[in-house]
């Protein structure tokens, strides 16, 4: 195959000539009942030739359409990929009427529909094959809280930028704590946490968590377009989950007992990457790699990292699916 990445000067053009109309062909959607009575919105892309069978968790105010160019590079490498959204995100069940605030109880429950999800949807109707985690973010925290949990329930595992440390947007790990307290004695848990606010529709002078410009706009716009992904800030409850998730994620790290593939943003002002650095030193299992020039999406990336990155993932998952992707 030749070079199917996508350069940064034809991007938002080639994704929409190229690469929807072909997903457009095969993705079929659907609603996933979690084990509490909520509706989980969720998008399968089936590759006739499927060679493995693709699961991906979105990170935090993310939703399947996002991922289109990353679902594209799977599909045309040989696998089949489903992505549902989580609770609180996208078109599933949320608990707040603020469509930018997310909040969850507890991150078990994000673990307990993931894992529900590839169950009792994916596997039942894939069968007997090869099944990868391919996750992001607070998708890479409920990916290895669920690998901890379910540790037979996927073959391989790919985090990337993953969760494992909270930086709390700059506020010192004392306040942090002092927070947890704070959302322990009062009810706030669906409250915004300080620092965080609504979606203004304003795009960030930088490209936010991206390298690539064009990238990012293609993302902005869809946002702009659909009510439902404007998710934006943190909520008490989501935040003291958050904390409860990564240490105890932390703390079983040694239970991932498949292997797996850290892939860390060289420059990362999202998620702290000492924690990506201790998970990966407690388990013989994990392969870390840095990704050179790359932020926290680091399939944000520009042309160049972007090809970088995913030909780590081709060369990772040629051993463990067996035969060239």
């Amino acid at each position: 195959m030749g070079d199917m990445y996508i350069k940064d000067s034809r991007f938002i053009d080639d994704m929409e000539k190229i690469v929807v109309p072909k997903l457009s062909k095969v993705k079929e959607m659907g609603f996933y009942n979690t084990k509490d009575s909520k509706r989980l919105y969720y998008e399968k892309f089936i590759n006739p030739d499927e060679k493995a069978v693709v699961v991906i968790s979105h990170g935090f105010c993310e939703f399947a359409e996002k991922f289109e160019e990353v679902i594209y590079y799977f599909f045309c490498k040989g696998y089949s990929v489903y992505i549902p959204e989580h609770r609180g995100h996208g078109k599933s069940d949320r608990e707040v009427d603020d469509l930018s605030k997310v909040y969850v109880e507890d991150f078990n429950e994000y673990v307990s529909d993931f894992a529900g999800f590839v169950s009792e949807i994916v596997k039942k109707e894939r069968g007997d094959n090869k099944y990868i985690l391919y996750a992001h973010s607070m998708g890479g925290a409920i990916g290895a809280l669920v690998l901890e949990q379910y540790p037979h329930l996927f073959d391989c595992a790919i985090l990337t930028s993953p969760m494992l440390k909270m930086k709390y947007d700059g506020m010192p790990e004392i306040a942090a704590r002092i927070l947890r307290i704070y959302a322990a004695l009062f009810p706030v848990g669906k409250k915004y946490v300080p620092g965080q606010r609504a979606f203004d529709g304003q795009r960030e002078a930088d490209y936010g968590c991206c390298t690539s410009g064009a990238r990012y706009e293609y993302i902005f716009r869809k946002r702009e377009k659909n009510e439902r992904y404007r998710m934006n800030g943190a909520t008490y409850g989501w935040s003291v989950g958050a904390m409860n998730g990564v240490r105890k994620l932390q703390r079983e790290a040694k239970r991932v007992d498949i292997p797996v593939l850290l892939l860390q943003a060289d420059n990362d002002m999202v998620v702290d990457n000492k924690g990506q650095n201790k998970f990966a030193k407690a388990n013989k299992n994990v392969i870390l790699i840095k990704i050179p020039n790359s932020r926290h999406e680091i399939y944000g990336s520009d042309y160049n990292t972007i090809k970088w990155y995913y030909e780590v993932i081709w060369k990772f998952l040629d051993k463990q699916v067996g035969g060239k992707s």
